[in-house]
């Protein structure tokens, strides 16, 4: 959700701080030829799936969708790299991404079932992490449901930055937020680079009570 997650490795503190452009909250259009547009990033929108028909399905890894689904549309200035996060819907999701099309589908480009969860641990949320698109050219996002499943989603379309990430040997690459954090580091912030960066090692101690801690060399 825009969000800069600084994770204290040694402390296992944790502090986030949240900022995110809107769109106008509008709900998706019913196919291709009546998609939203989204004229800027970063753009989150919610809506029900619940009233609108099936129109597409991608195997990723399943495919016989008969639920419902919702389109969004995209076209980038430049060229970059996004996030598209259904992670907080409440229903099982499946989401894809056309480019160009010839109705009724276009070019495949990428598709994900079940990469998230919710933040209360409900599975089978979809996230895309790392879509590359190219300037000029418009994309088109579907939200749409495993099986028959439709309801309430939450859409979140973000761009991908990267920056310096720590880990607790004191070792660093430069990779996006939500890959550090996933992968023990912690993220120093868009657009840092492990040349301006010191990563400090930890060494494992005990506290008063025997357990076992993460403090700075």
């Amino acid at each position: 959700m825009a969000a800069l997650r600084l994770l204290s490795i040694c402390s296992g503190a944790a502090v986030v701080t949240l900022g995110m452009a809107s769109g106008a909250l509008a709900e998706g259009g019913e196919d291709i030829a009546n998609a939203v547009m989204i004229n800027a990033l970063p753009y989150m929108d919610t809506g029900d799936t619940s009233d609108n028909i099936n129109d597409y399905d991608e195997v990723c890894p399943y495919s016989g969708s008969t639920a419902p689904d919702v389109v969004y549309s995209y076209t980038p200035a430049a060229d970059e790299s996004i996030i598209i996060d259904l992670c907080e819907s409440g229903y099982d999701t499946k989401l894809y991404v056309y480019d160009n099309p010839n109705p009724p589908g276009g070019v495949f480009v990428a598709c994900n079932d079940d990469a998230c969860s919710d933040s209360q641990g409900n599975p089978f949320r979809s996230q895309l992490v790392g879509v590359a698109l190219s300037a000029g050219t418009t994309y088109y996002i579907v939200v749409d449901g495993y099986g028959g499943s439709s309801g309430f989603y939450d859409l979140i379309i973000e761009p991908l930055t990267t920056g310096a990430c720590c880990f607790p040997d004191g070792s660093c690459i430069e990779t996006d937020n939500a890959t550090c954090t996933g992968s023990g580091g912690e993220f120093q912030g868009d657009g840092t680079t492990c040349d301006e960066v010191v990563c400090v090692p930890c060494v494992e101690c005990e506290d008063t009570e025997g357990e076992p801690i993460c403090g700075p060399d």
